[in-house]
């Protein structure tokens, strides 16, 4: 079978499903689609300076990005990087752009194309344009943080209802989001939604220094800062936790604007603030120098946090929101307190911190998850194909 994967920087997922598809012998090709705003993007930091230039990204200069650990991961598939630009800025060049891409999908005859993202508008385009080809959409959200139905989540719905794709979603609270508005709207569309999930952020294991150790005991809070992950919760811990536990430290790691004030944190040596993008390497020995991290969410659809985490045996404490429960199983690999409760989130660190033994029994089971079947790489590249399967058949079914 020979299978696109076009995804929005999903590489934490992408990247292994696509490895672990190859090694069972499909023929793999990612595409990753990136803004020139945006270059830097997970594995792969493209200069920002000077701007790259629309279209594919040249395959010399996005090799010499990649360290030799990478480059062997990823050396069972083909991997290209294709630039567009913010589509709220300039709508009609970016469906240009769309269109070239497109085009180069069509040429290369695939089997199927995976559309992997969020609510990207550049995808919808692309999943327009591709109208005789077997398509999937893998669905990282289904709703919105805010509440708020822009349009192009109406056109990304109307996609699905109306079209003969199959749609993945990666965790049970989003399957059932989605089958509740599939079933008000085409009741038989039930059956092309699927749950996989997706397993460890393996990529992240071909960076970080090996020489980097726990620094006990330091808590962690990293991704990209937005209103609902509850940041200002974070430091509010960590002064109501500070007296108890004398040696406490905090780190808050990623961009975004920060939900409160630098002075309210200024003179806290224990504190700190690293307020922009974090490289590979940042990202896995925050990871290693933490005892624990915490996503004090106040909404959530899911989070590949604790894949990240997982990675390094980092027990997650978070909030009992969207889709956490079903990766973290509270007092077993991680702990779970209810969102907006400071207190719960306090006393779920003051135990992690201070009580050795419950730590260490965390971080055991933890590893367990490698042996999970249903966060296995091969099961999940296995039961992907199942759903590429189908819509191969679906699409040749109406084409006879």
């Amino acid at each position: 079978m020979k299978i696109c994967l076009l995804t929005d920087g999903f590489l934490e997922c992408t990247l292994p499903l696509a490895r672990h598809l190859s090694l069972s012998g499909e023929d793999v090709e990612v595409i990753n689609v990136s803004t020139v705003q945006y270059p830097n993007l997970a594995f792969f930091n493209l200069p920002a300076t000077p701007k790259p230039k629309t279209g594919f990204y040249p395959e010399h200069r996005l090799k010499a990005l990649m360290n030799k650990n990478l480059q062997e991961y990823i050396s069972p598939f083909r991997f290209s990087v294709y630039i567009n630009v913010p589509s709220a800025k300039k709508t009609v060049y970016n469906f240009y752009l769309a269109c070239k891409l497109a085009r180069y999908i069509k040429r290369q005859q695939f089997d199927v194309v995976n559309l992997i993202h969020g609510q990207n508008m550049f995808f919808i385009y692309i999943f327009f344009l591709l109208k005789n080809v077997p398509k999937v959409q893998s669905l990282h959200e289904v709703g919105f943080h805010d509440g708020i139905i822009q349009p192009k989540r109406k056109l990304l719905f109307f996609q699905l209802f109306n079209s003969k794709a199959q749609i993945i979603t990666h965790s049970r609270k989003l399957c059932a989001q989605l089958l509740d508005i599939v079933a008000l709207k085409k009741p038989a569309k039930k059956d092309d939604c699927h749950m996989v999930r997706f397993g460890l952020a393996e990529p992240n294991l071909c960076y970080g220094d090996d020489d980097v150790q726990e620094e006990f005991p330091t808590v962690l809070q990293f991704g990209y800062i937005s209103k609902y992950k509850g940041v200002e919760d974070s430091v509010k811990m960590f002064h109501l936790l500070k007296e108890r536990i004398p040696d406490l430290r905090l780190i808050i790691a990623g961009a975004g604007k920060l939900p409160f004030e630098m002075k309210e944190v200024e003179g806290e040596e224990r504190i700190t603030i690293i307020n922009r993008n974090l490289s590979n390497d940042e990202i896995v020995n925050l990871n290693k120098r933490c005892t624990a991290v915490i996503c004090p969410y106040k909404s959530a659809s899911q989070s590949g946090i604790p894949m990240v985490s997982f990675l390094f045996n980092t027990p997650v404490i978070a909030t009992d929101v969207g889709a956490f429960h079903e990766v973290i199983d509270n007092n077993v690999n991680g702990m779970l307190v209810p969102a907006g409760d400071l207190q719960a989130l306090c006393d779920a660190v003051y135990k992690l911190i201070t009580e050795e033994e419950f730590r260490m029994q965390l971080k055991r089971n933890i590893s367990h998850i490698k042996n999970n079947a249903e966060f296995s790489w091969t099961d999940i590249a296995e039961n992907t194909k199942n759903v590429y399967l189908r819509a191969i058949f679906k699409y040749r079914s109406q084409h006879v």
